[in-house]
């Protein structure tokens, strides 16, 4: 299994424009463009597991491949969150691109109106856009945890009563 989680905010523009507006079809073209700000992100692998519940207090890993990384704003030895101006750990970018035609049912013999606002509705007779999206990513490069568990066993009396202080003592 694979699991995979991020918290980001982004900021961004973007610009549409008419490449072609002809009387029986318009083609048009726009471009999205975003700056990434990652809070946090995590992912969990598992490639094997074998194990046992042998009773509710008693846990037994015969084989264990698995892997997790995290970039996350706390402090892994005291579960707190960082002060003003560390909360983001990652950055990126990303950009959408979109192309659409759109066919007319009748010729468009309007004059161009002088602002957006006073285009009429034009009834076509179809439209095809084709877009690619998200592309991009954001990378992390702060408070990251790597953790491989490769033909790990563990065989856990009292798994019930275990107790965690911070993340670092889960790892």
């Amino acid at each position: 299994f694979d699991v995979a989680s991020m918290g980001w905010y982004e900021i961004g523009a973007n610009y549409a424009y008419v490449l072609k507006n002809e009387i029986w079809y318009n083609l048009s073209a726009g471009i999205n463009v975003r700056y990434l700000r990652g809070y946090a992100g995590a992912q969990i692998t598992g490639r094997a597991v074998d194990y046992t519940l042998e009773d509710e207090n008693h846990l037994n890993i015969r084989n264990l491949d698995a892997g997790i990384a995290a970039a996350i704003p706390i402090d892994y030895n005291s579960n707190e969150f960082p002060g003003p101006g560390k909360t983001f750990k990652g950055s990126g970018a990303a950009v959408d691109l979109g192309v659409t035609f759109r066919q007319y049912r009748s010729p468009d013999v309007r004059s161009e109106p002088r602002h957006y606002c006073q285009y009429d509705y034009h009834d076509y007779l179809f439209r095809v856009g084709f877009s690619l999206l998200d592309l991009g990513g954001i990378g992390f490069r702060e408070n990251i945890q790597v953790h491989s568990y490769d033909n790990v066993s563990a065989d856990w009396m009292e798994v019930d009563s275990l107790d965690f202080r911070n993340l670092n003592d889960l790892t």
